[in-house]
Parts: C-alpha cells; structure tokens; sequence
C-alpha cells in the first residue's frame, strides 16, 4: 500500500484489486493468450 511507484499503479494487494482484475483476464484467456503478474519492487 506504501511502496507504489507512481500514482494509481495497479496492484493485486487486496481482495478488492484481485477482483477487479478477473475481467481483464477472463478477456486474455477468452483470446486465447496467457497472462501474468510481474512482482516489482518501488524500493520503499
């Protein structure tokens, strides 16, 4: 919640924001692609 890296920066922290992901990917997986989450570190 502390370390972001810049202003409204999408994240997986909460519950809330794993939701709200989940038509983003069903859409991916609806195309046919894969995706992942790419764990970055702002350094805080």
């Amino acid at each position: 919640a502390y370390s972001q890296g810049y202003l409204y920066q999408p994240g997986i922290a909460t519950e809330e924001q794993a939701r709200s992901w989940a038509t983003v990917v069903e859409a991916v997986h609806a195309a046919g692609s894969k995706i992942f989450a790419q764990l970055m570190h702002a350094g805080a």
